[in-house]
């Protein structure tokens, strides 16, 4: 009943969101900012009695091996946090790590040695919303068995409410820019 509640709010919360988003024609990218951060404090207290049944934790990194797709308001975001929280040892180690990693089979730029998250208070929405209920054998590389992996309607409405807040700080308001992850950051984090 609780976790019923839960999805609810975040849909009435997301949607108040997505409407009010419709009715501006334009985010300025500070704005853009503080909405993208208040969409995912929604998101993480309505998927917070979800993720307790997970199979997914600190160090289980094997989702880390997949390629994702980012809006640029969230490599903005991510930009933002590199610059402003990490060290210039941290940023040049990073943007070496985006020049090596450009095969596909790399690992995410952002996936520490130690198989952590070095973004992971600004990660984006792909990540927030992964989850695996699945024995954690199943998601190592190699494995023959598919992972349990959760979707449901909640995650849908969240993508698109960070792709229209990225058409209206980035675009024209109708499309939000989107590609991979690390493509964003070839030219580095300044």
């Amino acid at each position: 009943k609780r976790n019923i509640k839960a999805f609810i709010n975040l849909n009435n919360s997301l949607d108040k969101i997505r409407f009010s988003a419709d009715k501006l024609e334009k985010f300025n990218i500070e704005n853009a900012l503080n909405v993208l951060q208040a969409s995912y404090n929604l998101l993480e207290k309505a998927i917070d009695p979800i993720v307790k049944f997970t199979s997914c934790e600190k160090g289980c990194s094997a989702c880390c091996y997949r390629d994702i797709d980012i809006t640029d308001i969230e490599a903005e975001y991510i930009r933002r946090y590199i610059v402003d929280s990490c060290s210039e040892d941290v940023v040049r180690y990073l943007d070496n790590k985006v020049r090596e990693n450009l095969k596909k089979d790399s690992c995410c730029v952002f996936l520490s040695d130690d198989d952590e998250c070095i973004i992971y208070k600004v990660r984006p929405i792909k990540c927030r919303t992964h989850f695996v209920f699945s024995h954690p054998k199943d998601c190592k590389k190699g494995e023959t068995n598919e992972p349990l992996i959760y979707s449901g309607a909640i995650i849908n409405v969240a993508q698109k409410v960070v792709e229209k807040i990225s058409a209206l700080s980035y675009g024209n308001g109708r499309e939000a820019s989107i590609k991979s992850l690390k493509q964003w950051f070839l030219k580095g984090f300044e």
